[in-house]
């Protein structure tokens, strides 16, 4: 697997705090459309709200993840329990600058445990409603992330997603 170059990740919420960093993944493919990272041994600095500390920790598992240019939203895969867990994240399209991949998380997010024989589940919808309020979501972004809702449960129905497994980016042998 030929690594590109290493940066950051950078996570924001809406009202500019970086609430988690992915420290210097690997850039493993680019195009017009996307970019993809390897975060398989990325440490993870993140703030926990709860305890209002940050916490420190390291991702274990063969992890690539794709953020696009021009959609909304970003997917993450991952090896589990021998299965393909995949996470979608709707957030702000991304920028690069200063070396760091960027983007705005907007709360809501999609999970399957299991690429090709999992039910979808639909996560944190009551964080979406709670950080619109404070952290004052203009209208316009909060139709925005409902067209992304039902644009990626379309994408959901037709297999969209299926096209972004790569068994050799993962590191996962043919079984």
């Amino acid at each position: 697997m030929k690594h590109l170059k290493k940066v950051s990740v950078h996570a924001y919420k809406f009202n500019g705090f970086l609430y988690r960093s992915y420290e210097f993944p690997s850039i493993i493919e680019e195009n017009d459309e996307y970019v993809c990272i390897d975060t398989s041994k990325a440490k993870v600095i993140f703030y926990k709200k709860e305890i209002k500390k940050l916490v420190f920790s390291r991702n274990n598992r063969p992890t690539i993840w794709y953020f696009f240019k021009k959609e909304w939203f970003n997917i993450i895969l991952s090896i589990k329990f021998q299965k393909v867990y995949t996470y979608i994240n709707v957030a702000s399209p991304y920028i690069i600058e200063e070396e760091a991949i960027k983007f705005i998380d907007l709360d809501l997010d999609y999970l399957n445990k299991d690429l090709f024989n999992g039910k979808w589940e639909e996560l944190d919808l009551d964080e979406f409603e709670q950080n619109s309020v404070e952290y004052k979501y203009p209208s316009e972004l909060i139709e925005k992330v409902k067209l992304v809702q039902t644009d990626i449960k379309d994408k959901i129905k037709n297999g969209y997603f299926n096209q972004f497994y790569n068994k050799h980016l993962l590191g996962k042998n043919d079984e």
